[in-house]
């Protein structure tokens, strides 16, 4: 891997670690996490990524199209996706 993608993974987690910090909300950290999945390249957006994100993308519609709050577990299966995000971008 290169110094450039390096840099990218690195940029994945220090916004996953922005959201946990409540410095991000989901929908900025969505769009964040899929720039820097593109940046990367197709092959791991759409393989590794996109799934992922869509999870979230689903979760982040229905808190917003219901204007309240996660779940419990809503906020556990956020944070199952956002591990897998991290154990991704290494």
């Amino acid at each position: 891997m290169g110094d450039f993608t390096a840099r990218q993974y690195a940029q994945m987690r220090f916004k996953i670690r922005d959201y946990r910090q409540g410095a991000l909300g989901l929908n900025e950290l969505i769009q964040q996490l899929e720039g820097l999945a593109r940046i990367v390249g197709d092959d791991f957006w759409c393989d590794q990524v996109f799934p992922l994100v869509a999870d979230l993308e689903g979760i982040n519609s229905e808190l917003i199209d219901k204007r309240r709050d996660a779940t419990l577990a809503e906020r556990k299966e956020i944070e199952r996706l956002l591990t897998c995000v991290e154990e991704i971008a290494v």
